[in-house]
C-alpha cells in the first residue's frame, strides 16, 4: 500500500495497492493548495521523524516491514510538483529520505523472525529440550534461500529511488507507481544539492557493498564484526550492488 495525492486538491491522500492497474486518468500534479501543502508536509515530517526514532530504538522491524514504509514516503515526495515554488522542497525532502536510506535497509533482518514458542506448562517440562532446539533454530536467522531474495528486494527498491532522482534532476513530475512525466518549467537542482547527493550516493554504495559481501563475491572486506559467507550466488546481483546508482552518478557528473 502507498498513497497518492488527492487529485481533487482537497488536501488528503488516496491509499493505493502496491501493484495497482494503471489508470490513464491519473495526472501529475503541478500545484498544491495551501491546505494540501500543509497536510502533505506535516505528514512527511511526521513519517520521517518516525523513521529516525525507530532507527535509534532499533525498532524498524524486518525488511518486509520497512520497504513499504520507505516506498510510501518515496512516492509521496516524488509527487510534490516539480515547478516553483515546490520544486526545491521536493529536492529537500528527497535528500532527507535518501541520506540514511541504505543505513536503514542494512540494519534490519531480511525476513521476519519466526515466532518464539510460549513458555511450556508444568506438564510440558519434559519437552524443554524441544523448546530449546526451537529457540536455537529461531536464532539462526533466515535460510540461505531467503537471503539473496532479500538482497534482490533491496536492489529493486534502490532502482526505484534512482529512477525517482533521475526524474527530479530532469525536472519531471511523477505519477505513481514509478512513472516520470515531462512537464514544462520543472525546477532545476542546485549545485550544492547535487554535490550532497553525489556524496550520499557514493557512501550508500560503499555501505551496501560491505553489507552484501556476506552473501556474494564482491571482494574486499565486509562490515566490522560481520562474517563473510564462503558462498557465491551466480545470479549477477553482485555487479548491481557495486554499480549501484551508476546512472544517477553519471547525470550528476555531467553537472
Amino acid at each position: 500500500m502507498y498513497y497518492i495525492l488527492d487529485p481533487t486538491m482537497s488536501g488528503g491522500f488516496i491509499p493505493v495497492p502496491l501493484d495497482p492497474p494503471v489508470h490513464p486518468e491519473t495526472q501529475a500534479l503541478l500545484s498544491l493548495t495551501p491546505r494540501q501543502e500543509r497536510r502533505l508536509f506535516t505528514f512527511l515530517d511526521d513519517r520521517l521523524t518516525s523513521l529516525e526514532r525507530d532507527a535509534r530504538k532499533l525498532s524498524l522491524g524486518s525488511l518486509p516491514d520497512l520497504l513499504p514504509r520507505l516506498q510510501n514516503l518515496l512516492e509521496l515526495i516524488l509527487q510534490i510538483p516539480p515547478v516553483e515554488p515546490w520544486g526545491p522542497t521536493r529536492v529537500s525532502y528527497l535528500l532527507t529520505l535518501t541520506g540514511p536510506l541504505v543505513a536503514y535497509l542494512v540494519s534490519v533482518p531480511l525476513s521476519a523472525p519466526p515466532s518464539i514458542p510460549a513458555t511450556p506448562a508444568r506438564s510440558e517440562i519434559s519437552e524443554i529440550s524441544d523448546v530449546s532446539d526451537a529457540l536455537a533454530s529461531n536464532a539462526s536467522g533466515p535460510s540461505w534461500a531467503e537471503q539473496p531474495a532479500g538482497v534482490l528486494s533491496v536492489l529493486t527498491f534502490l532502482r526505484l529511488v534512482e529512477r525517482g532522482w533521475l526524474a527530479v534532476l530532469a525536472g519531471d513530475a511523477w505519477v505513481p507507481p514509478g512513472m516520470p512525466v515531462k512537464v514544462p518549467f520543472g525546477a532545476s537542482v542546485g549545485q550544492t544539492e547535487r554535490i550532497r547527493l553525489r556524496s550520499i550516493a557514493l557512501a550508500s554504495r560503499e555501505r551496501l557493498a560491505a553489507w552484501a559481501r556476506q552473501w556474494g563475491d564482491l571482494g574486499g572486506a565486509g562490515l566490522p564484526g560481520v562474517a563473510v559467507v564462503d558462498r557465491v550466488v551466480a545470479t549477477g546481483w553482485e555487479s548491481e550492488v557495486v554499480t549501484m546508482w551508476s546512472a544517477l552518478l553519471e547525470v550528476l557528473a555531467e553537472g
